[in-house]
């Protein structure tokens, strides 16, 4: 599935709607599109991540390590479209 600009905004919307709550995250293979999320929550919502895995001894280097670029920046776009529209 490609992550695109559309489902960007769909997580976006589905993580600004329940700020506050936990998340749950995965995906077919559980790696990069998964942890991308993870990251987005950590750094842009302040959520503290934790990483089921066989061996992350650092959840934040593990995350950062396997967290799929495209994705991070494509939900860092999505915000800053709403900010923009905001405005």
């Amino acid at each position: 599935m490609l992550f695109d600009d559309d489902f960007a905004k769909q997580v976006h919307e589905f993580i600004t709607a329940h700020l506050g709550k936990d998340f749950m995250i995965h995906c077919d293979a559980g790696v990069s599109r998964s942890m991308a999320i993870g990251v987005f929550l950590r750094d842009v919502c302040g959520y503290e991540l934790q990483v089921v895995s066989n061996n992350p001894s650092d959840h934040n280097a593990f995350a950062n390590m396997f967290a799929n670029s495209l994705v991070v920046r494509k939900l860092k776009e999505s915000i800053w479209r709403e900010q923009l529209r905001q405005e």
